[in-house]
């Protein structure tokens, strides 16, 4: 229990107002001094000294910021050094606590060169008890009710076996027992624990008794919680780059999520959602999934970015294969072309497929038989296929006169278009006539 008690240690300044520009100290004076609160602490690892500091009202507010350091024990921070502005009342405040008994001492220093040195002394823990906390008070719990704090008491082996007990209360939260209050007797091995878990981020107090003396304070903190849900893209298989065929894109929220918050926007690098963008809010349904589906008409990896009230993200991708089509057609506008270099007739091949587009890119081959089966001309500026599943090249028949000033071919021509799938090939012909 901390004592009535305030030790306090003021450092002097005997120099010349221009000795302390950087104080802009209208005159010769302190500048801070330091308190503690009590004159020990039981070195029990959490009970703990308040060191204030005070700067003097002709301290420039930039300047008040002190620097603490400690040859024993730990600040809040977990470590032996710690930095504290001072707030509006010209106080900078720090926490002090040890789990190892001894004399130390306490540093605290102002713009590097302005230092006081407080004594502090840790004594033995007198009470019969270790106590354990997991995890560890310095990184806080979720207040989402199910993560918590396992307190952990090993009695001395001294005490009688009826002595071996504890009692607890806490200001918030909750222990293993659904209530505020609890009482602990220890086991067979002198051990006894419970857990504290909460709804709050308010820091809980608990309070410790054993055989009905009050040993100690403990404070525990709580942070809030995240909102724990979880994004995937859920196909039940491959999903081709159709620009049709969805991936269902779901997030689950955490049931501690309030009902009207159970919201996210997704947003994706590639592709469109339902609404025609690549942005687009979902809104959960009664069992905590929200849903959207997403199609795409590139094939790769497509990213999906899940944002929570603008603070907190998770990615996830799906992969788009390749669409390939199930039909070709050929076609041409006219169905003769007159001999001759000069002479072009223009063919489209179009690409389709039973589900959506195919993707861009095929590579669509051409040739021209005569009745015979022979070669007859040349395809020009042939292309891959397009967005819009579709080929277009130019065709000529050859010279009207061969080199010995025979005519050419003249007749009936076939021309066929394929494409080469995995297990098969797609073809598709016409028929033109060759003329004078």
């Amino acid at each position: 229990m901390k004592r009535a008690l305030a030790i306090i240690f003021v450092l002097t300044v005997s120099s010349c107002t221009e000795q302390l520009p950087e104080f802009k100290a209208t005159e010769v004076g302190d500048i801070f001094s330091v308190a503690l609160d009590q004159a020990s602490v039981e070195a029990n690892g959490y009970s703990f000294y308040t060191i204030t500091a005070t700067f003097k009202p002709d301290v420039a507010p930039d300047k008040r910021k002190v620097t603490y350091t400690t040859d024993l024990g730990n600040f809040t921070n977990g470590k032996n050094e710690i930095e504290v502005v001072a707030n509006d009342l010209r106080q900078s405040t720090v926490f002090l606590h040890s789990g190892t008994p001894g004399a130390g001492k306490v540093k605290a220093t102002v713009d590097g060169k302005y230092s006081i040195d407080i004594p502090v002394n840790f004594t033995e823990v007198t009470a019969p008890y270790t106590l354990t906390i997991s995890p560890d008070p310095g990184n806080p719990v979720q207040a989402n009710g199910i993560d918590s704090y396992q307190l952990t008491f090993t009695f001395n082996t001294s005490l009688p076996q009826a002595q071996r007990k504890v009692a607890l209360t806490t200001s918030s939260g909750q222990f293993a027992n659904g209530k505020q209050d609890i009482s602990l007797l220890a086991n067979e091995n002198n051990v006894v624990s419970t857990t504290l878990s909460s709804t709050v981020i308010t820091p809980a107090i608990v309070g410790i008794s054993s055989n009905e003396r009050k040993y100690q304070d403990i404070t525990l903190s709580f942070k809030v919680p995240s909102p724990n849900f979880t994004l995937q893209g859920v196909s039940s298989g491959e999903v081709a780059a159709d620009n049709s065929s969805t991936y269902k894109i779901e997030v689950t929220f955490s049931q501690f999520i309030n009902l009207s918050d159970r919201t996210a926007e997704l947003e994706s690098d590639k592709g469109t959602f339902s609404n025609g963008t690549n942005k687009i809010t979902v809104i959960a349904n009664s069992d905590n999934k929200a849903s959207a589906f997403i199609k795409s008409a590139e094939s790769g990896n497509v990213v999906v970015k899940a944002t929570y009230k603008n603070l907190l993200t998770q990615e996830t991708s799906v992969n788009f294969v390749r669409a390939f089509p199930d039909k070709i057609h050929l076609t041409s506008p006219e169905f003769s072309l007159k001999a001759g270099l000069e002479n072009q007739i223009a063919f489209t091949t179009r690409l389709t497929r039973d589900v959506g587009t195919p993707s861009f890119g095929f590579d669509v081959e051409y040739v021209a038989l005569d009745t015979m089966k022979r070669t007859v001309g040349s395809f020009i500026n042939e292309t891959r296929s397009t967005a819009a599943g579709e080929s277009t090249v130019s065709y000529s028949a050859g010279p009207a006169l061969d080199k010995n000033n025979n005519k050419t071919y003249r007749g009936k021509l076939k021309i066929i278009s394929s494409m080469k799938l995995q297990h098969a090939v797609l073809t598709d012909s016409v028929f033109i006539f060759i003329t004078d």
